[in-house]
């Protein structure tokens, strides 16, 4: 039996999550991890619910000026989550 290089963890975690096929609902489940990260703990405060549907982040907020100020900033919020992944997971926020 021919010895191989030792694996870190995080490179065995990756490879069972290719293999399994669930490297992409990982990623999805990151991304709605990552929203209170990137937004912060005031908005986050006001966030409710977050699910992602396919490529979409839906998100639930409990202030209604909050939802239309969100709006606006919504495409750097998008790139920052996608970046702190390192693949394009999210194309479109859709706020409740």
């Amino acid at each position: 039996m021919k010895r191989s290089e030792p694996l870190r963890v995080g490179e065995i975690i990756e490879q069972a999550l290719n293999q399994a096929g669930g490297r992409d609902t990982y990623l999805q489940q990151q991304a709605c991890f990552l929203w209170a990260d990137v937004v912060g703990d005031v908005i986050n405060r006001y966030t409710t619910r977050r699910i992602v549907d396919h490529d979409e982040l839906h998100v639930w907020l409990t202030s209604a000026p909050l939802k239309n100020e969100l709006r606006f900033i919504a495409p750097q919020i998008i790139d920052t989550i996608n970046r702190n992944l390192g693949a394009v997971v999210i194309n479109k926020i859709i706020i409740h």
